[in-house]
């Protein structure tokens, strides 16, 4: 999105810092919250915590369930309206780069954003959406996004040996050991999966990785058909 946002070089790592820190704040303050409603037994035994807590409140009683049901629901949509925002915007890359379907490329005349890459995207996730429950759904989401998080993190490494010469606006804080941390994390994550869940993780990655061969396919495809494919 750097290309879409205003001083990306100052915007960008601002929103990541903030939105991340308000996120641990979050996190923390809502964990302090249960400890202090619910015993340790009590937290062990609960299938939905914050159902839970919320049955505890004067106020909300019994509607507890709808309320934690209602929350979900705008987190739910406060977490699309991020990933509508940068998915689609892969396609379009890929398209305006001969890697897609050109018809991908195309940018709303009106909004000036690329408009059939939202729609295949919208396409998609209602398909998945219909194949899978909730808790399938985040699995796969989180284990199909955290290898091309390693990726772009191992590609540091690579452009800094490859590339040296190249202007780099922004550093990598504490690098080599940041990003190597990092990258271990993500492989443990990642095994840690395929143990947990071989078959659900192991389809995951098949469909990752079957964009390899077709990507070499689109290649061959795009030499024998010429520039309008």
């Amino acid at each position: 999105m750097g290309g879409e946002v205003r001083d990306p070089q100052r915007t960008l790592p601002m929103a990541l810092i903030v939105g991340t820190a308000c996120v641990m704040l979050v996190y923390l303050v809502v964990n302090l919250g249960f400890m202090y409603v619910l015993t340790l037994p009590e937290m062990a035994s609960s299938k939905l915590i914050a159902t839970s807590v919320a049955e505890r409140i004067p106020l909300v009683g019994s509607a507890g369930a709808a309320v934690i049901s209602a929350v979900v629901l705008i987190s739910t949509f406060s977490g699309l309206n991020g990933t509508m925002m940068t998915g689609p915007r892969i396609f379009f890359a890929m398209a305006e780069r001969g890697l897609f379907f050109r018809a991908i490329a195309r940018v709303s005349p009106r909004f000036q954003s690329p408009s059939a890459a939202i729609g295949l995207a919208t396409a998609l996730g209602v398909f998945y959406v219909l194949q899978n429950d909730f808790a399938q759904l985040a699995d796969k989401f989180v284990l199909g996004i955290w290898p091309f998080y390693a990726l772009a993190v191992a590609g540091v490494f690579v452009l800094r040996r490859r590339r040296p010469e190249l202007v780099r606006p922004y550093r990598a804080w504490g690098y080599p050991v940041v990003p190597a941390l990092f990258l271990l994390a993500s492989l443990g994550m990642i095994a840690n999966a395929l143990w947990a869940q071989p078959r659900d993780t192991g389809l995951t990655l098949l469909i990752i990785l079957a964009g390899v061969p077709l990507y070499y396919l689109w290649k061959l495809a795009s030499r024998s058909v010429g520039p309008r494919v």
